[in-house]
């Protein structure tokens, strides 16, 4: 319910022009995916979250570099 209701807000936030980053951060791999060599999201959800810009990270300092909030 949660990814839905997030998915929604960024097609709306989209659909009035709102270009900045738009990052999901979780631990969650079980559910979102997850890799051994960074975080890799689950095909499914890939194909909802490119269409909409929205990135995926499972750690702070990534989701802070995809903000543009470090080098």
């Amino acid at each position: 319910m949660l990814l839905e209701e997030y998915l929604e807000l960024t097609r709306q936030l989209r659909a009035a022009r709102f270009e900045m980053p738009v990052v999901l951060l979780t631990s969650n791999t079980n559910d979102f995916g997850g890799g051994a060599g960074g975080p890799t999201l689950h095909p499914r959800l890939a194909a909802e979250f490119d269409p909409l810009g929205i990135g995926f990270t499972c750690t702070w300092g990534h989701a802070a570099r995809e903000l543009g909030l470090y080098p």
